[in-house]
């Protein structure tokens, strides 16, 4: 029996060696054929098909594989999709395909003609090739500065601290097994203390998590840096960069600029003196105009050194250990002299007279703002399926089947200047979900997560901004009784509800912002059934706005017909105006083409369809995808139409309500 079973263990390492199964073929597993067991290989890929839906959340991988095999569970796997496993995160006992001990006893093995064949490969490598090799050989070199960490130590939760006695010889105490043998050996091997740990030592080794490209800073730096992000190097990456500190995400570069380039426009005196001429200002702005098409060139990287002034004006952005001749306070560049005897007292003091005020709204500049018109003279930006977010873990314990719509976070979303919300509200699973439908339902596999918790996401906004007003569109499937009554309670958001009577009907103008704003009245909710107004007070949509065809019989060109629920555009007894811009099923590559000029096109042909009235609200897929302005600039353009008469809100006289527009 045991020669049989030997047999049959010996014939096991042969094929871990040598075969090479089909689903092993992948890239994932290349650093693992032939140095692990073919045991350890299917536990490895059976875990994997779990990575799609535990994703890098620990606590919804339970890491159990890591924990009792000492094989990589499916948050360590997230890491490496597209990528290859290490062999290092492979614990030793699957590593070991031999029944000799030589390895144990005989451990010094020579690498002298290894060494000498990396480094003829090394001098044939280009510069590229001689980082990426030169960091491999670091991650060899440095184990305890990798990625990777050991399986976590067995703890005994059960009972008292045991006194450390000898062993008894009659003790009935196993011996260790051959897997603690492996560890003993591989911890021996690998110390680099000439302290040894006791096994009896309740302290914790720490556990340096090894970052990319982490060895290409100088040592010194390295416990000072918490993340490396490497934005995708296409000329831009110094504006995805700052997009990506604003919590916009990196692909919102060319917002960074829209806006860079209107701080230049709005403050153009100031920005030439600072720049010592017009020529530096005109070189910098130019570089600002990029189309996302074309290949970028030299003159267009952004150079930190001027540029960073202007990003700094624009977000209060500021640059640590460095002090300059200007501070920016918002919009409102003030000069100030640094003497060179300057007590730190005497800087704090100095510091106060600039400190920074906030940072302003994305969408439109605090300057043009007037908040003292109705709230049917402003223009909000809205994501259509606001919910279907990119990335988001399921919440239901099965795989999404189904499209996204965004790339943020509801929360993002409204920080980026999302004042209009599009929900898909059913009736799942004994609550209210925000979910897609499948044959009219809401199932486990197309639902993205409970209402409550989008809910109070947008109570928290409301919170935290005092002055600020969104408007939710329910496309509305609950049925349950005052389902929605329910959820928007506990959520916290009936205190800023706008109650229905005092909503206007017959084409009359809603109150004024600001009176919005003091009756703490911030929160608009549509819903898509009628009998919603008698049974909950909740405004049915088509009763106070007008919105065209949503999906591709939208994007007609030239075309602005109105949605079946909706009355005509322009049925003017209704005073607010929605426009739909998106297509039937979202294509994140093309949204950038939809977000641009086609989206001004459409509502300059909807104004007309509406009997001359500009958009209220303007709802887009992927609100940040665009190949210049998008749907920011589209935003900007109605608010300056309808608050001034102008082409952009930034181009609108502070406090008029005429065609009054400044050249800048």
């Amino acid at each position: 029996m045991i020669t049989l079973q030997h047999t049959q263990i010996k014939a096991s390492f042969e094929t871990s060696t040598h075969v090479v199964g089909h689903v092993f073929q992948k890239t994932l597993y290349r650093r693992l054929l032939g140095m692990v067991s073919r045991y350890a290989l299917n536990q490895i890929a059976a875990e994997f098909e779990r990575v799609h839906y535990a994703g890098k959340n620990p606590s919804s991988c339970g890491c159990v594989v890591r924990i009792t095999l000492g094989l990589p569970c499916a948050c360590e796997l997230s890491k490496y999709v597209g990528g290859c496993i290490p062999l290092d995160s492979i614990h030793m006992f699957w590593r070991r395909l031999s029944f000799s001990d030589q390895e144990l006893s005989e451990p010094e093995v020579g690498i002298k003609d290894v060494m000498e064949t990396i480094y003829q490969k090394f001098e044939e490598l280009d510069v590229c090739g001689k980082f990426t090799l030169r960091s491999k050989l670091w991650e060899i070199a440095h184990p305890d500065q990798n990625s990777m960490c050991p399986p976590p130590a067995k703890v005994n939760t059960k009972g008292a601290p045991k006194k450390t006695t000898s062993r008894n010889p009659r003790s009935t105490k196993r011996d260790p097994s051959y897997w603690e043998y492996v560890d003993a050996f591989e911890s021996q091997q690998n110390s680099n203390s000439s302290v040894r740990r006791t096994a009896s030592s309740s302290e914790q080794p720490i556990r340096r998590m090894m970052m990319p490209m982490l060895d290409q800073f100088q040592p010194f730096m390295h416990d000072f840096i918490d993340k490396i992000v490497d934005v995708k190097g296409d000329g831009n990456c110094g504006y995805r960069l700052v997009a990506g500190l604003l919590g916009m995400g990196q692909d919102s570069w060319s917002v960074v600029c829209n806006h860079l380039l209107k701080e230049l426009a709005n403050f153009s005196e100031d920005y030439v003196k600072l720049f010592g001429g017009t020529e530096r200002f005109e070189e910098l702005r130019m570089s600002l105009l990029v189309d996302g098409l074309t290949k970028v060139t030299t003159d267009k990287w952004m150079n930190i050194t001027d540029m960073g002034h202007v990003i700094e004006s624009r977000w209060n952005m500021s640059r640590q250990n460095e002090f300059v001749g200007y501070s920016f306070t918002g919009k409102n560049l003030k000069n100030f002299d640094i003497s060179t005897g300057c007590t730190m007292d005497e800087l704090k003091d100095l510091i106060k007279q600039v400190a920074p005020r906030g940072i302003p709204p994305y969408d439109v500049d605090e300057t043009q703002m007037n908040n003292s018109l109705p709230f049917n003279k402003y223009a909000f930006l809205t994501t259509h399926n606001a919910y279907a977010i990119d990335g988001e873990p399921s919440h239901t314990g099965v795989p999404r089947v189904t499209f996204t719509n965004q790339e943020d976070s509801v929360t993002q979303q409204l920080n980026n200047g999302v004042r209009g919300l599009m929900l898909d509200t059913y009736d799942f699973d004994g609550d209210v979900w925000l979910c897609h439908s499948f044959e009219g339902q809401c199932h486990d596999f197309t639902a993205f997560e409970p209402a409550l918790d989008t809910l109070k996401e947008i109570e928290a906004f409301l919170s935290a901004n005092p002055t600020e007003i969104v408007t939710l569109i329910l496309e509305d499937y609950v049925h349950a009784p005052n389902g929605l009554t329910k959820v928007f309670t506990d959520a916290g958001l009936m205190k800023y509800w706008f109650p229905l009577p005092s909503m206007p009907r017959n084409g009359q103008d809603w109150p004024l912002v600001s009176d919005m704003v003091a009756k703490n009245q911030r929160l608009l909710v549509f819903t898509s059934i009628a009998s919603k107004e008698q049974s909950e007070g909740i405004a049915y949509q088509w009763n106070f706005m007008v919105e065209n065809q949503y999906g591709d019989g939208g994007r007609k060109a030239g075309s602005c017909p109105n949605r079946a629920e909706s009355s005509p555009l322009n049925d003017k007894s209704k005073s607010l105006v929605l426009v739909n811009y998106f297509r039937s099923t979202p294509i994140k590559p093309i949204t950038c083409e939809d977000n641009s000029g086609e989206l001004i096109n459409m509502l300059q042909t909807c104004f007309g369809a509406a009997g001359n009235r500009w958009a209220n609200f303007v709802a887009v897929d992927y609100y940040k995808r665009s190949e210049g302005g998008g749907s920011f600039q589209a935003v900007d353009t109605l608010n300056g139409k309808l608050l001034c008469g102008c082409d952009d809100v930034h181009t609108c006289v502070p406090g008029s309500t005429s065609e009054a527009c400044s050249q800048s």
